[in-house]
């Protein structure tokens, strides 16, 4: 009778603890894949984001050069502009005026310069004379590429916002340097900061980061979600390799995780936007993508206790049977 209680005990601990087992094992496996599971979706997530991003603001580039391409194309333009360089005069100016204010309202532009071989602005809607460093740089570019070229984003002049200048060459007849340019100047807050702002779904820390190389640092160019003017002011150096930004100007593209300019741990998509300087960053908080998850863990948890109580109940409620029988025929015995 002892040997037999004793086996049966023995039977109901391996039982018990292969339940044990088995539940451990199914929770541990869950608990990973649920992880896992969120993890895919916010980096699947991410990159469809990204990569529509990174389309469009690449759209939105080939669309100002489409402009100035346009203008090329427009012999009447040509007439007036060089018959106003030989001859300064208020009217010839009228025509041009009335033609810049035609680009200004339909093409939506902010300012329209006419630049002339000295590289002198001789006329603009907004009375602007001043060219930058970005000016020389993008007029030198279409210069040598004989096409309308993008300045980059800057802040100078009459013009505080950041803005930039789409540099339109015009060569006349064989001359090998342009008899003279127009720079359409666009507000990049009225159209392509509208474009990095917006996320297609509800989120309270995902946003887009556009940024440049500079010299030995990392220049961001759109204002940030947790820094709102930080358009062309923060920087960061290259030698800081865990944050994504820096990661996409070194060549990387695809979903990184990293510390962000916060210095949070965030999962991102980066890359770089085509026949550009710029390097996009598609983020989210890491602490927001896996919120669900630590919900979920503790109802796995949770589950776990309940049933490892369960089984731990009804073990003993099962050893407890088993002794009473024992002792009751001892007893009987």
């Amino acid at each position: 009778m002892n040997d037999t209680h004793t086996k049966l005990s023995g039977w109901m601990v391996l039982v018990v603890g292969i339940a044990f087992l088995l539940l451990s094992t199914v929770t541990v496996w869950f608990y990973r894949s649920e992880k896992q599971s969120i993890r895919n979706r916010a980096t699947a997530q991410l990159i469809t984001i990204g990569k529509l991003k990174s389309a469009e603001v690449s759209r939105w580039r080939v669309a100002r050069l489409t402009d100035a391409d346009a203008l090329l194309e427009s012999p009447f333009l040509v007439e007036g502009v060089m018959r106003f360089l030989a001859s300064p005069s208020e009217e010839n100016a009228a025509p041009i005026r009335t033609r810049f204010n035609g680009i200004r309202k339909y093409y939506q532009y902010d300012d329209v310069m006419l630049v002339d071989t000295r590289g002198a602005c001789v006329l603009s809607l907004s009375g602007e004379k001043c060219l930058t460093a970005k000016h020389e740089q993008a007029m030198n570019e279409a210069m040598r590429s004989r096409k309308p070229t993008i300045m980059e984003i800057h802040a100078t002049g009459t013009m505080d916002e950041p803005h930039v200048g789409i540099v339109a060459p015009f060569f006349v007849g064989s001359e090998t340097s342009p008899a003279f340019s127009i720079v359409l100047v666009s507000n990049v807050s009225k159209f392509l900061y509208p474009i990095l702002r917006s996320w297609p779904v509800p989120s309270k820390t995902s946003e887009i980061t556009l940024s440049r190389i500079d010299g030995d640092e990392l220049l961001f160019l759109n204002n940030l979600l947790y820094a709102p003017d930080s358009a062309l002011k923060l920087r960061i150096p290259l030698t800081r390799k865990e944050v994504p930004s820096v990661r996409a100007a070194q060549g990387f593209e695809g979903v990184v995780q990293g510390v962000d300019y916060r210095g949070i741990e965030v999962v991102s998509y980066v890359c770089h936007i085509p026949d550009s300087p710029w390097f996009m960053v598609a983020k989210q908080d890491e602490v927001e993508i896996f919120a669900e998850w630590h919900f979920r863990s503790k109802i796995i948890l949770g589950f776990y206790v309940l049933v490892g109580l369960g089984l731990l109940v009804v073990g003993v409620a099962v050893w407890q049977r088993n002794r009473n029988a024992h002792y009751r025929t001892l007893y009987d015995y």
